[in-house]
């Protein structure tokens, strides 16, 4: 005797598709039919702003939820988002926590993790339309090709500090590159995520060459960023793109992933012989930055400090009873434990950290149900957040909202895969027939 079948929830693209459908239905003076083309605005805004600065993504974002609120958006049945409302609380719970043991001097300051990840709703939604769909990525394929060539220039002509080009002549040449932001770390892992969304997409939409040169572009400015974590996060990023796709292209990841790794190693070994030979001996990780955030986050396992200023203050205090062997590289404290998972511990406790791990985990369970209808989704969801946590051991890559963004950006456009056929491939010419051939 056999069970009833158990009915499965609705897949993130038939609750999508329900609700644009339906809405799109409707006159163009409807409220909802004015919130749906906000949250396709605030994409728009978005997707672009990812490569520019912290302050448009934001607009972005604050414009695409406004938007789901008036077109009443079925976000509480989307993969994930209870879960980012309960890290949300955690990280409100916390703040108030360290407000009222007087750890926390600006409540409101550093609450990237609090929001960033609301993006990757929008997303899904808005994406899902294929015109939408072409111009967002044009867009960002437009941002990347951009910061390329300001990262070409910062490279070869100098390197300054005046936004928003940073290039000076009198500045560095041949050191590293920043792109539009001010840290070349931020710049990197930007144009990695950047990368592996617009390999992914290149098929799906209309413009061959500018994905092609989207594409170029990211890998240009990758390379020239000179951020290591990127170069970790890329190569471990591609490895998990290639192998979500089946057991038989294990040993084509492993092959890939390791192309990646010795190129980008011998970049550095080339360009920064002393930071190549300081990291092949150990000599230039984080142990101690990660042995004093390791002690915060044991004092306040629950909680935390409550905020990053929080963490900062500690920091400064414990240092020397930990590392009493290793010079404070940060006098003042340091800003984060240069690692994602810890920073969160160590700034909103263990829980936290717990959440956000479950907030990804929904996302990756939610894209594995997609992959019969898109494989595509899968793979560019898995390797997001693989490439993100990788290169999130050395940086706290999920408290800074641009990083954050990249992600939750990224991840919401894999979503949106399922809503877009592969674009036909050019057609095979014709085999050459032999004389007798075409005489039959």
């Amino acid at each position: 005797m056999t069970g009833a079948p158990v009915d499965q929830p609705p897949a993130a693209h038939e609750l999508v598709a329900e609700f644009t459908t339906r809405v799109s239905a409707l006159p163009a003076s409807d409220p909802r039919r004015i919130g749906l083309f906000l949250i396709q605005a605030g994409v728009l805004i978005a997707l672009p702003s990812v490569c520019l600065g912290v302050f448009p993504a934001n607009l972005g974002l604050g414009i695409a939820l406004g938007g789901c609120l008036i077109a009443r958006a079925p976000l509480m049945r989307l993969p994930g988002f209870k879960v980012a409302l309960l890290l949300s609380a955690w990280v409100a719970v916390s703040c108030a926590v360290g407000v009222h043991a007087g750890t926390v001097p600006r409540p409101f300051h550093g609450l990237g993790l609090m929001y960033t990840w609301a993006i990757t709703y929008p997303t899904m939604i808005a994406m899902s339309d294929r015109r939408i769909f072409a111009w967002g990525m044009g867009l960002l394929a437009g941002a990347v090709i951009a910061a390329g060539v300001v990262s070409i220039g910062q490279f070869v002509i100098g390197l300054g500090k005046q936004p928003p080009f940073r290039i000076d002549p009198d500045g560095p040449r041949h050191l590293m590159a920043d792109g539009f932001f001010s840290i070349h770390l931020t710049h990197g892992f930007v144009m990695c995520m950047a990368l592996l969304a617009l390999q992914g997409a290149r098929t799906r939409w209309p413009s061959r060459s500018l994905g092609w040169i989207g594409v170029a572009a990211a890998a240009i400015a990758l390379v020239l960023s000179r951020a290591r974590l990127a170069y970790v996060g890329i190569a471990v990023g591609a490895w998990a793109a290639i192998a979500s796709r089946g057991p038989r292209h294990l040993l084509r990841a492993i092959a890939v992933a390791a192309a990646v790794a010795l190129v980008l190693a011998g970049l550095m070994w080339r360009f920064e012989p002393e930071r190549f030979a300081e990291m092949a001996k150990g000599e230039n990780g984080r142990w101690a930055i990660w042995r004093a955030s390791i002690a915060v986050a044991y004092e306040s396992p629950v909680f935390g400090p409550g905020s990053p200023e929080g963490f900062k203050a500690r920091y400064r205090e414990i240092y020397a009873s930990v590392v009493p062997e290793v010079p404070n590289e940060f006098p003042g404290g340091a800003p984060h434990a240069h690692n994602s998972l810890l920073s969160i511990a160590s700034t909103y406790g263990v829980p936290g950290v717990i959440i956000y791990l479950a907030l990804l985990g929904s996302m990756m369970r939610a894209a594995y149900r997609e992959r019969q209808r898109c494989l595509a989704c899968w793979s560019l969801v898995i390797a997001a957040v693989a490439a993100s946590l990788s290169a999130g051991m050395f940086e706290n890559l999920a408290g800074h909202s641009i990083p954050a963004y990249a992600t939750f950006l990224v991840i919401g456009l894999a979503f949106a895969f399922a809503h877009h056929p592969e674009r036909d491939p050019e057609p095979d010419p014709a085999p050459l027939r032999t004389p007798a051939q075409a005489s039959a």
